[in-house]
């Protein structure tokens, strides 16, 4: 019911959280806050922290069941999402408008280990994508240019 993936967009210093939303009571959602790192930053305690949600990520159930982790894309300002159940990747904008999906089964991946996948990242130039499974399996993805 809690957290299940954090992104960062460090031009404006603000953490995105994810929260699954596959078990209920609890709703897929994605939480934001502005914080910029000092050299105190140690601290759970701050009174003007404040946390909003961008947009209901429950009106993103007709493309995902579930939030397994996000990315922030600082070249496009959107976030990409990933999704264990439904096993796809979205790139949403920050008003929750889907621009892109992908579907990342077995068959589109090639993939014999499985595809539970539970996080995401990019390499800088997003040329390449790494996956990550919780029994600690990971895949590289790298674009090829056609």
């Amino acid at each position: 019911n809690g957290g299940e993936g954090v992104a960062y967009d460090a031009n404006t210093d603000t953490f995105y959280i994810c929260v699954e939303g596959q078990v209920s009571p609890s709703p897929m959602a994605i939480y934001q806050f502005s914080r910029p790192s000092t050299a105190n930053d140690v601290s759970y305690n701050d009174p003007d922290l404040t946390v909003t949600s961008p947009f209901d990520a429950e009106s993103l159930r007709s493309e995902i069941s579930d939030i397994s982790s996000c990315y922030f894309n600082s070249q496009s300002n959107t976030l990409i999402l990933l999704s264990d159940v439904s096993e796809k990747l979205i790139e949403v904008s920050l008003t929750g408008e889907v621009l892109n999906s992908l579907s990342i089964d077995e068959d589109f991946l090639d993939n014999q280990h499985g595809s539970q996948f539970e996080g995401i990242t990019f390499s800088r130039d997003f040329s390449k994508m790494i996956l990550v499974s919780e029994d600690n399996h990971y895949v590289i993805y790298e674009h090829q240019a056609q």
